[in-house]
């Protein structure tokens, strides 16, 4: 089984924020005055305001809370209510990320959680962060596993940063379920960004089984991947020429999204070159050593097919002989041989382009 891409980039989350003067609370749970009152004597010890509120409709969750922001060292803070937008909103259609043509279908399931209203042009202009980006994949688990553990070979490690690489193995199973590529909070995004690769399917029956029951109908595709990496915030997204409004990051086109995602690849990983082979290997074995890699990593052939596609035309006795000999040299330094077809496909992860087909995980069959 290889690889193979599932839809195209798309939005999956992101947190809006809007300013409180242009929204209004409907809800009457939030923003209301609650007491601590002390059970044994009745004393009200202090007087709060609930202002940070979720709700959860049908497996579908919705999370308002009120912020203050203060954009320069002087005066007072804004005060802002930020939302978490994400896919899920679009109920069956989740699996597809969100784009601009899901902004009405995006406000309407947002107003329908009463908790505050606002117009829709405020909707669509309101200020956002924390944007994730994902592509979803179909692919085994160990070859998932595989190319992952190749790619961490190449990670970007920071000596002052609180960043590192991770894999992840599920608590029950003890399965491999994905890598994670520094911190989601990394305030450094430009030079260490967030990225993960997750096992989608695993995630999907552990952590939403209201959500699917709901509306999939308990349906969970197959070996379902999915590789997501975070743009942050304002002068992140206007590296890539997106703007930072709930209308502009939906709006995003592939070329905007797949130039993050070549952006943020190369921040977190050196580009792997090919190692030498040992020197006591002759030069013309070194010749065919590569040959034959470069066929096998090239056309998905195995090193039979590659024997018999070399030695047609050779009478019997020459093509034992050959065969023989190339069989040899794939044993002769084969580790290194091994490492540099990894490299190689780690090297065209780091270019993948705006198709967003040109992922790591392509491969030979298993």
């Amino acid at each position: 089984m290889k690889f193979q891409p599932v839809g195209a980039l798309a939005i999956d989350s992101f947190s809006m924020r809007v300013p409180v003067q242009d929204v209004t609370v409907i809800s009457n749970k939030l923003q209301t005055e609650l007491l601590h009152v002390w059970k044994s004597t009745g004393e009200v010890e202090k007087e709060v305001y609930v202002n940070d509120l979720t709700e959860v409709r049908k497996g579908v969750k919705l999370t308002c809370k009120l912020t203050h922001l203060q954009a320069t060292g002087f005066g007072m803070p804004e005060a802002f209510f930020t939302i978490g937008i994400h896919s899920k909103l679009l109920c069956a259609d989740y699996l597809k990320g969100m784009c601009v043509d899901d902004m009405q279908r995006l406000y309407d399931a947002v107003m329908s959680f009463e908790i505050i209203t606002m117009p829709y042009d405020v909707f669509c202009a309101a200020r956002v962060t924390d944007v994730d980006v994902k592509q979803d994949f179909i692919a085994p688990r160990d070859m998932v596993k595989e190319r992952m553990y190749y790619l961490e070979e190449s990670f970007k490690k920071s000596k002052t940063k609180k960043a590192g690489s991770q894999a992840h193995y599920d608590s029950k199973t003890k399965i491999y379920t994905g890598h994670s590529f520094n911190d989601r909070k990394m305030t450094a995004y430009i030079k260490h960004p967030y990225m993960k690769v997750y096992d989608k399917t695993i995630d999907m029956l552990q952590n939403h089984n209201d959500f699917l029951r709901f509306h999939t109908g308990g349906h969970v595709p197959e070996k379902l991947w999915r590789q997501e990496f975070t743009l942050k915030g304002k002068k992140h997204m206007a590296m890539f020429e997106i703007d930072s409004t709930v209308q502009g990051i939906l709006s995003a086109d592939q070329l905007k999204l797949s130039t993050a995602g070549r952006k943020v690849m190369r921040s977190l990983f050196e580009s792997l070159k090919v190692e030498k082979l040992k020197k006591d290997i002759a030069p013309r074995d070194m010749a065919d050593m590569r040959f034959i890699w470069l066929l096998l990593n090239k056309t998905a052939m195995k090193l039979s097919d590659v024997i018999d596609m070399v030695t047609v035309d050779m009478d019997k006795s020459n093509k034992a002989k050959y065969k023989a000999r190339f069989e040899a040299l794939q044993h002769c330094d084969a580790a290194t041989v091994e490492k540099d077809m990894w490299r190689q496909k780690i090297d065209d992860f780091l270019n993948f382009g705006g198709s967003g087909q040109n992922l790591p995980y392509e491969g030979r069959e298993k």
